[in-house]
């Protein structure tokens, strides 16, 4: 029987609901500004009221049934939600009335359960609105500010961080905006320096091969506050991150690490250049960058370091600045430092890589170096037995050097 009951009370809303959806549809996107309305003329007797079915759908189950799969059960689902808002701002408008300071509204609406991202709920949109509306009816005279409890409830430094992100969704974006300037107002205020902020967010912990600074959420609040709200000396994310670190070694480390993953990548290419701008300035020669970075000492792995691609991308634009130097590839660079046979062990280092661990950078790397180690050799006039000995190719890849260095050492030969 209760499959019964269930079909007839669906067939009963869904033929009462047009009238009723068109009046909730204009409220259904929650908006503070402009969707909630004034609670103040709210009436209590406005409502659709519709019971919630209590009993447990065991039994259904068990009948194969899928309360889902009743016609119209999305229409119920959407009306029942819409009777929660409903609910919500008819408390909303008894406590205005009555003047329920908004600190006893917020744990009215259970908006302080820990652990819980408030932005994430609708209703605290609502609790924004009584916010607006309280103060608007007290004639804005020491305003209430939602900070303050918002404060309590995360911690400042935690508070900022979720207001960042909020700020980048659209229905949170403008109360997440106005309670951002509001905070770091007050940052300014204090004269919270930018240093400050930035040990707060423990953007001075590096550890290498384990940390990605700037994946840090920190990074946001910081950027934000350093270009809108310092009190101080205007400064940049590279520079604090180079005075912080002091050692450009480090700070590549920092920005390569940002580099490799998707979500920082753009953020790193940016500093990368703001560092590659900076050498220029101080006329670094490709060679210095190559010695700044320890590359000299890289051992049989250097092909896979993430800092060769910042000595690869300077001498590049080392090149670009100094149109009349030649440009100091990184075979040139590694024979500066590295015998013959280091920089074969580098090339076998990579070449014995599993493809799962090879990346497409470290591949090209090793081409461009095998490439000019063998016009080396054939200018030399090696025998290819002795470059197939000295590379010490497995026999997959004799074929591979026989193809690449033949015309190399008989450029005559058709």
């Amino acid at each position: 029987m209760r499959l019964h009951y269930a079909v007839l009370f669906v067939a009963t809303v869904v033929g009462s609901s047009n009238a009723v959806l068109l009046a909730n549809d204009a409220t259904s996107d929650v908006s503070v500004n402009s969707v909630l309305g004034d609670l103040g003329g709210v009436s209590t007797n406005r409502f659709l009221r519709i019971h919630k079915v209590t009993e447990t759908n065991k039994n259904d189950e068990e009948r194969g049934i899928n309360p889902q799969s009743i016609p119209g059960s999305s229409v119920v689902s959407k009306l029942l939600k819409n009777n929660e808002m409903d609910d919500v701002t008819q408390k909303l408008a008894v406590a205005l009335q009555k003047d329920d300071d908004v600190d006893d509204v917020f744990a009215m609406l259970k908006l302080n359960v820990p652990d819980k991202n408030v932005f994430d709920d609708p209703v605290f949109l609502h609790w924004a609105k009584y916010v607006d509306d309280f103060n608007q009816k007290k004639g804005n005279k020491d305003s209430k500010s939602m900070l303050p409890m918002l404060k309590t409830q995360y911690g400042d430094d935690n508070l900022a961080i979720m207001l960042e992100a909020a700020a980048k969704v659209e229905i949170t974006s403008d109360v997440a905006k106005k309670l951002q300037r509001e905070q770091m107002n007050l940052w300014k205020a204090k004269g919270v320096t930018t240093d400050e902020l930035f040990k707060t967010y423990k953007l001075d912990v590096f550890e290498d091969g384990v940390t990605n600074v700037l994946a840090n959420p920190g990074v946001n609040v910081w950027v934000k506050y350093a270009d809108e709200f310092n009190p101080g000396e205007k400064t940049t994310l590279f520079d604090t991150i180079r005075k912080t670190y002091s050692d450009d070694l480090v700070v590549s480390k920092i920005l390569n690490a940002g580099e490799m993953e998707s979500t920082t990548k753009k953020l790193a290419t940016e500093l990368q250049s703001q560092q590659v701008t900076r050498w220029l300035a101080e006329d670094k020669s490709p060679d210095d960058i190559f010695k700044l970075l320890s590359l000299e000492k890289g051992g049989g792995n250097l092909l896979a370091k993430s800092e060769l691609y910042t000595f690869v991308n300077y001498a590049q634009k080392f090149k670009e600045k100094n149109t009349g130097t030649t440009k100091v590839t990184l075979f040139k660079a590694l024979t500066s430092h590295y015998e013959e046979y280091a920089i074969v062990a580098m090339l076998n280092y990579v070449a014995n890589l599993p493809p799962t661990m090879k990346s497409t950078r470290e591949g090209r790397y090793a081409a461009n170096v095998q490439a000019e180690l063998l016009e080396k050799w054939a200018q030399e006039e090696k025998a290819l037995i002795d470059v197939v000995t000295t590379l010490g190719v497995t026999t997959p890849k004799r074929n591979e050097v026989f193809k690449a260095y033949l015309p190399m050492r008989y450029p005559d030969l058709d």
